[in-house]
């Protein structure tokens, strides 16, 4: 049974400081973690619809052009995502993880949005949604889901344990990822 989406994205990130990703504890100086990245599964229907239709209708037809996989793709594989997304938290990236993907799973990631950006599979699925903390706009979206107290928490930890360890990637740095 899942718990309420807010509260279970919050076990996730490890907001309340107990350790963990959110407050950069579970991570050494060598950048290794100490422990496991918690993972949960939760609801997100309606937060993904409100996505889809965000990126449905922003006025950007022409910056598609130069992906991959077209704008009306996307939109459509947002509208088909499962209910449950499998959320975690590694330093200011929060994934939302829609299908199994054994480590070593390459993906593409296009940005659907401000701070964030859909991982699509080669046959042009989207598996996962990678929302990142050090964009204002990815941090609105994220409350949206866990309330603005909890994201606003989470984002100045995460923020401040990435820039600490040099982790913020210059935007769009790297198109082609490896789900670890």
């Amino acid at each position: 049974q899942l718990k309420h989406s807010s509260a279970t994205v919050m076990a996730a990130m490890d907001i309340g400081g107990r350790g963990g990703a959110a407050t950069g504890a579970g991570a050494n100086a060598g950048g290794a973690r100490s422990a496991p990245i918690r993972e949960e599964k939760v609801e997100v229907r309606a937060w993904i619809e409100k996505l889809a239709v965000d990126v449905e209708e922003r006025g950007d037809d022409e910056d598609w052009e130069m992906e991959d996989w077209s704008k009306g793709h996307v939109v459509n594989q947002l509208r088909h995502l499962p209910s449950v997304a499998v959320v975690k938290q590694e330093g200011h990236k929060v994934f939302f993880r829609f299908r199994d993907m054994p480590p070593g799973t390459v993906y593409e990631a296009i940005d659907v949005s401000v701070g964030v950006e859909a991982g699509l599979i080669d046959d042009g699925t989207l598996a996962v949604l990678e929302l990142d903390l050090g964009r204002p706009a990815a941090v609105r979206r994220l409350s949206d889901l866990v309330g603005e107290a909890s994201a606003a928490f989470a984002t100045a930890a995460a923020v401040a344990s990435a820039e600490a360890t040099g982790a913020i990637e210059p935007h769009a740095a790297k198109r082609r990822r490896c789900w670890l």
